[in-house]
């Protein structure tokens, strides 16, 4: 069954998103009404009994024409300077936070890009970044190499007791070092690995077609 008014909802809301769209190309204009329009068509054929209702739906779901059009005309123009501004500045942090962590946790937080899950893992995971697994590895290092054994003397130096690690507790010792350089060598590479993936993610955002258009085929 179709709905008695399809024809005239579907036109109404292709009058509004190409007037909404005036200032866009005539071609890049032609290509997005065209989209939408095979979204509303895929969406309709797997309706089993079409009604006004079902059609308003779907149009209610493709979002605001006067919302598509801004989404595009953003995606178009030319990034204005603050827009450059802040790249410069999320670039910054990401490589600072594997060179000289303080500043580039500063940064990361200056930045607006990314929430506070994204800077909370980007200042604790793992905290200090490459400086602090260089104090880490110090650290270690002075543990692995140096004498552990404990030795009590008097007043004269004669010895009174003398105790050392056993083996075990070395081995034991050695084997938590390893890992933790391991954990604070690869750490900050993930960190950054998905600092940079979610700020893709944030610039591919605005660059999708008709921004909620495509959740018709979802």
């Amino acid at each position: 069954m179709t709905a008695p008014h399809a024809d005239q909802l579907i036109g109404q809301y292709v009058t509004r998103l190409e007037a909404a769209l005036s200032s866009v190309a005539p071609a890049r204009r032609s290509e997005l009404v065209a989209d939408v329009r095979n979204h509303i068509a895929e969406a309709r054929s797997e309706l089993a009994g079409e009604t006004d209702a079902d059609v308003l739906n779907i149009l209610d779901r493709l979002g605001d024409p006067a919302e598509m059009a801004a989404a595009e005309m953003e995606r178009t123009e030319p990034a204005a300077p603050g827009r450059k501004e802040s790249r410069v500045l999320e670039i910054a942090s990401i490589v600072l936070l594997l060179l000289f962590w303080p500043v580039g946790v500063i940064l990361l937080w200056l930045s607006k890009t990314w929430t506070t899950r994204d800077k909370l893992i980007g200042t604790l995971v793992p905290p200090g970044g490459y400086l602090g697994a260089l104090l880490l590895g110090a650290v270690l290092a002075y543990g692995a190499f140096s004498p552990m054994c404990r030795t009590i003397t008097d007043s004269a130096g004669h010895v009174l007791s003398s105790s050392c690690p056993s083996d075990a507790a070395q081995t034991s010792f050695n084997v938590i070092a390893v890992l933790l350089a391991l954990f604070y060598l690869v750490g900050p590479i993930f960190t950054t690995a998905y600092l940079v993936a979610r700020l893709k993610k944030r610039e591919a955002y605005p660059a999708t077609p008709l921004g909620a258009a495509s959740i018709i085929g979802a």
